[in-house]
């Protein structure tokens, strides 16, 4: 994500950039369970332009528009935190749910992959956190008074 320049976060900020990207991971392991390479390298270009695919939204208020402002803040210097811990285990549990789909073991891909999304959900949840403490701290920063949503 550190490649990616303002104009593609702000197109990233639309929640249907979001939420494709979420459902759209799912479909690698269902492509990559199934043996269906075509698919698997039709799912990988997919994930890989989606920053790039829709445009900025007109209000980023939505929930899912917040948590890329929030990754957004949180990729902009390295730093061993919970969301990292949560995101390292997100990816340690996605690398064997990949091992499990390629040998086609229904149940631990079933439940690796819910894990790796609810971790997914979470981290996300978390970057919402960062950047409305962000605004909050920004807020009272010009404006000397408590924030209120």
């Amino acid at each position: 994500m550190a490649i990616m320049k303002d104009a593609a976060w702000a197109r990233h900020t639309s929640p249907w950039s979001v939420w494709t990207r979420f459902v759209g991971g799912s479909l690698l392991f269902v492509a990559l369970y199934n043996h269906l390479w075509w698919a698997l390298v039709g799912v990988g270009i997919f994930l890989i332009i989606n920053p790039f695919l829709f445009p900025e939204p007109e209000s980023k208020e939505s929930w899912a528009s917040q948590s890329v402002l929030g990754e957004r803040l949180w990729t902009q210097k390295w730093h061993w935190d919970f969301p990292m811990a949560i995101s390292t285990l997100g990816g340690l549990f996605a690398v064997l749910a990949l091992l499990v789909a390629y040998f086609q073991l229904f149940w631990p891909t079933v439940i690796l992959v819910a894990l790796v999304l609810a971790l997914k959900a979470f981290f996300l949840h978390l970057m919402v956190r960062l950047y409305d403490d962000q605004r909050r701290k920004h807020w009272e920063r010009q404006y000397g008074s408590e924030y209120r949503d």
